[in-house]
């Protein structure tokens, strides 16, 4: 069983032009509902970044290394947690708890991974991570590759079909915060 989650959280934010993290979506930021969502699901939820800059009561996983890549928390979380975890990221806040068990549900020991797809498109950063996928990031580090989906991709791992769009919305840009703010006031 899978009882801890890392919500990614170290990104530059680089098109948004602020830190994503601490955008407000509803009465939170957008790492306190994500961290709040994962908190119904697991025992203990983590946040991975480059520091600490956040005023919320969670651990943090310090991600050291001073590029912006997925690759580079995933790494860090595993050395901390040394166990199957699943992952978030804070930019994308409508993947539902269903979604979620639907992974947890899929994932099976031997697995490297088990992340979701949506129309074809993998999206590495919603899953399961388990500690035996370390070596390929290690690899992918070293030749420079930070791509997460090259390293999903060369590993074992279970890809899990979904059919809801809105569930992959990612919040990228100002526009992108803008619809995802449209699309809470609709439901």
């Amino acid at each position: 069983m899978v009882s801890k989650a890392v919500v990614l959280a170290g990104g530059a934010s680089k098109r948004m032009g602020q830190d994503k993290a601490m955008l407000g979506l509803g009465r939170l930021s957008l790492l306190e509902h994500q961290c709040e969502r994962l908190d119904a699901i697991f025992d203990e939820v983590y946040v991975s970044s480059k520091n600490n800059r956040f005023n919320i009561a969670r651990p943090i996983i310090h991600d050291v290394s001073e590029n912006f890549a997925p690759c580079f928390g995933l790494l860090s979380a595993i050395d901390e947690l040394k166990e199957p975890f699943f992952v978030l990221p804070v930019d994308m806040p409508f993947v539902d708890e269903d979604a979620i068990r639907t992974i947890l549900d899929a994932y099976s020991k031997g697995l490297d991974a088990c992340v979701g797809v949506f129309d074809e498109r993998v999206e590495p950063l919603i899953g399961v991570y388990a500690p035996s996928i370390k070596p390929k990031i290690e690899d992918a580090i070293a030749s420079e590759n930070y791509k997460l989906l090259d390293i999903v991709e060369a590993s074992k791992v279970l890809f899990v079909d979904f059919f809801n769009q809105d569930a992959f919305m990612n919040i990228n840009t100002p526009q992108d915060y803008e619809k995802a703010i449209r699309f809470l006031k609709e439901q």
